[in-house]
């Protein structure tokens, strides 16, 4: 505790020190001081109103997301719409692997032919 105490004096006395030393300065040192804060203030680069100082920091995940959106416009292969009129059986039958249906395709043109509405 004795070290905490001497410390602590140390710093009173050190404090005290400094402020004398702050009301005894001369009229020259002021001069210098003020001159020189001034200067520096000067220097300052005034800040920009209304500039987002945030902004650049989302920039890369920004173009993260417009490389996926062009990715995406470029690769998607045009309409994914059903069918007109629901003829979700044509679809049905086209997306089968049987090779029965491949076989039958002129079978399958000449009846849609001959029975338009059927199906």
């Amino acid at each position: 505790m004795k070290n905490r105490d001497d410390d602590i004096s140390f710093l009173k006395r050190v404090k005290n020190s400094l402020d004398h030393s702050e009301k005894n300065i001369d009229a020259r040192t002021l001069s210098q001081l003020n001159r020189i804060r001034q200067e520096a203030l000067k220097l300052k680069k005034p800040e920009k109103t209304g500039q987002l100082k945030w902004f650049p920091a989302p920039l890369p995940a920004l173009a993260m997301a417009g490389m996926v959106l062009l990715a995406v416009l470029l690769f998607s292969t045009g309409d994914r719409e059903l069918p007109p009129n629901g003829n979700l059986e044509d679809l049905e039958i086209l997306a089968s692997n049987s090779l029965d249906f491949y076989e039958d395709l002129d079978f399958y043109a000449w009846l849609a032919e001959e029975q338009p509405d059927a199906g």
